[in-house]
């Protein structure tokens, strides 16, 4: 198994983390860490470490991340 971690930029808001959260589950990947960190008002970073098997399925994680509406952007890397 690989660390990694999954950071994304986007709104401070509950249901955001929610969705997140529940991307997770369904994939079944083991999260260590989860923190939010405000950048400014009603916005922050996300970081999440976690582990898992294989690079695509993360990749598709990310990409699933990334069409949430108030994301900006996420991205992972190998810890």
């Amino acid at each position: 198994m690989e660390k990694f971690t999954v950071k994304a930029e986007g709104k401070d808001r509950l249901d955001v983390l929610n969705r997140i959260s529940t991307l997770y589950l369904q994939k079944r990947i083991q999260v260590e860490s989860l923190e939010f960190t405000r950048t400014a008002p009603e916005q922050g970073e996300y970081t999440i470490t976690c582990f898992s098997e294989n690079k695509e399925i993360m990749e598709r994680l990310v990409n699933q991340i990334n069409n949430i509406v108030e994301i900006k952007r996420a991205y992972c890397t190998v810890a």
